[in-house]
């Protein structure tokens, strides 16, 4: 999943979610492209499918991320690769 993403070098963390994840960071302040936004929805539901199977502790961070699928910021993006 990584690899298809184009995150195969990111940062990893022990926790599922991350110190700097907090609920006020998650306001839209920056719009996507559609391309973008399109790139968000499907690593949200690649990752909730991972926390179907085999990662329920990342329940949390990702019921928190998908509210905001039809319209992502650049903060989501951000929030969702650093979790």
């Amino acid at each position: 999943m990584l690899e298809r993403f184009g995150m195969q070098d990111c940062e990893l963390y022990k926790t599922p979610a991350a110190v700097h994840f907090k609920k006020d960071c998650l306001s839209a302040r920056e719009s996507l492209s559609e391309e973008d936004t399109q790139r968000y929805q499907s690593i949200i539901g690649s990752l909730m499918y991972a926390m179907i199977g085999k990662r329920p502790d990342i329940a949390f961070v990702l019921s928190e991320l998908s509210k905001y699928v039809s319209k992502p910021g650049k903060n989501h993006v951000l929030l969702l690769k650093g979790f």
